[in-house]
């Protein structure tokens, strides 16, 4: 069995892959200078994953969400608003995407799972660590 770890509340596989993003926003021709268009903006969050390999480029990116178990003892998944948001509740070895807020809400909308925002996780939280994460390398079979 290869050494890798569930989110404390199991594995959430979405219906359909999530697309590849981007680390940066870019700015659109129609926007400021200072890249500001409301009708433009897309609202980015950062949701904890299984760890993965990134697609080749043009290729579909597949993911598996994380889930946590919430303090009423369901799942929930976890998004965080900022990247430093989840470094700080869950390491900085924790993989993670980035990915349009409606995205996101397509990609759960039939999953029946709550989705927390910039959740306080409980002390003792698992969290990946750079030997996790090598363990997983080596015995990776997704």
């Amino acid at each position: 069995m290869p050494n890798t770890r569930q989110g404390a509340g199991g594995i959430y596989d979405p219906p359909a892959a999530l697309p590849t993003r981007p680390d940066t926003d870019t700015q659109s021709p129609d926007s400021g200078e200072d890249g500001a268009n409301s009708a433009d903006a897309i609202a980015f969050v950062y949701v904890p994953t299984r760890p993965y390999r990134r697609a080749e480029r043009g290729q579909t990116q597949h993911v598996r969400f994380e889930l946590r178990q919430l303090d009423d003892g369901s799942p929930g998944l976890a998004v965080f608003t900022a990247k430093e948001r989840l470094v700080a509740e869950l390491g900085i070895h924790q993989p993670y995407v980035r990915i349009a807020a409606l995205d996101l809400l397509v990609q759960v909308a039939g999953a029946k799972v709550r989705v927390v925002i910039d959740p306080e996780l409980r002390q003792g939280v698992p969290r990946w660590t750079e030997a996790n994460l090598q363990a997983w390398r080596e015995n990776d079979d997704d």
